[in-house]
């Protein structure tokens, strides 16, 4: 662990403070991904699908206490993992070794405090932004964990159940009183709201969770209706993505290539969509896993690996994806 690490715990209370005995093992491994950088995928690129997930390790979260129901996963520029931990009303941080440096947050509705973290998400560089469901806000700390100010005030987006920051650092917020997501821009300024209440094409019944593609598009995993709703930039709806009957999206997440990931913790299910494609070209179920395994939380980390949270069973999970030719029906 190098200086800036080791400054990371000297906060009083808002910083990073030193995590539990013990650690865990790396989380990483090296996946078959083709990365197209931050600008947008060439077109050729955006035919490419997901054909395979396997699971290729699983890692106990050592902390104490230990982990209670973690909702959210995100990986920072440094490879550092931060788990929303969520019955514990924190944010757990641990090595790109996997080693468990630090925490932030506690209970409580003061600046910097928690009453269950549900979701992360980062400003690559600048902020870690931590939806603060319990306290109906968002709270922004800076790279080393340091409390910044509150980004959205109680009051200002309904009951905000999941959070996004978007290509340009505009906050996406999913509103579950509005069965909307509300933009707001790194000015503030607050877009028209996309999405409604409604059972057919741009409906929303129970939002839970929004992530933003390299071509913009805008998804919201809908547990709700049992889809992952896809929307345009400007909020135009353009798809519905489902599977059967057996699926109820807790998190979602563009790779860059435009392939939509989305995690279900209910039924045990990660699957994978083609870009602007419909069925999943491929599935992580329970039984292609090493034992019952709830997955809430997904995400990235430096060199393209995907990390999945278990949220039941306190462990990450590493998945080799294999991309390849999508099939002729997408």
């Amino acid at each position: 662990m190098n200086g800036r690490e080791q400054d990371a715990g000297r906060s009083e209370g808002r910083g990073v403070r030193p995590g539990g005995p013990g650690g865990v093992a790396a989380v990483l491994c090296i996946l078959a991904l083709a990365t197209v950088g931050s600008g947008t995928p060439r077109p050729a690129e955006l035919r490419t699908c997901v054909v395979a997930l396997r699971m290729t390790s699983s890692v106990e979260i050592a902390s104490d206490p230990k982990p209670s129901r973690p909702e959210a996963v995100a990986v920072d520029h440094h490879g550092r993992v931060l788990i929303a931990d969520t019955g514990n009303n924190r944010v757990l941080v641990l090595s790109s070794e996997g080693d468990a440096v630090g925490e932030f947050g506690g209970y409580g509705w003061q600046a910097g405090r928690f009453d269950a973290p549900t979701d992360i998400s980062l400003h690559e560089g600048f902020y870690i932004y931590v939806l603060d469901e319990g306290n109906r806000r968002v709270q922004r700390f800076d790279v080393r964990g340091d409390f910044v100010d509150v980004a959205i005030e109680e009051g200002d987006a309904g009951t905000p159940v999941g959070i996004e920051v978007g290509q340009a650092g505009e906050l996406l917020i999913v509103d579950d009183d509005r069965q909307a997501i509300l933009t707001y821009s790194q000015f503030d300024e607050v877009t028209e709201a996309i999405g409604r209440f409604g059972q057919d094409l741009g409906g929303l019944v129970r939002p839970a969770d929004v992530a933003v593609g390299p071509s913009r598009e805008i998804a919201v995993a809908d547990p709700g209706r049992g889809v992952v709703a896809v929307f345009d930039e400007f909020g135009s709806p353009l798809r519905s993505l489902a599977f059967g009957d057996s699926l109820e999206p807790d998190d979602v997440l563009f790779d860059p290539t435009g392939c939509l990931f989305a995690a279900d913790a209910e039924n045990g299910l990660v699957l994978a969509f083609p870009p602007r494609g419909q069925g999943p070209t491929a599935v992580l179920g329970r039984g292609d896993v090493d034992r019952e395994f709830a997955p809430s939380g997904m995400a990235f980390s430096p060199d393209g690996s995907l990390i999945v949270l278990d949220r039941d069973g306190g462990r990450i999970l590493t998945v080799a994806i294999e991309h390849g030719e999508c099939p002729r029906s997408e």
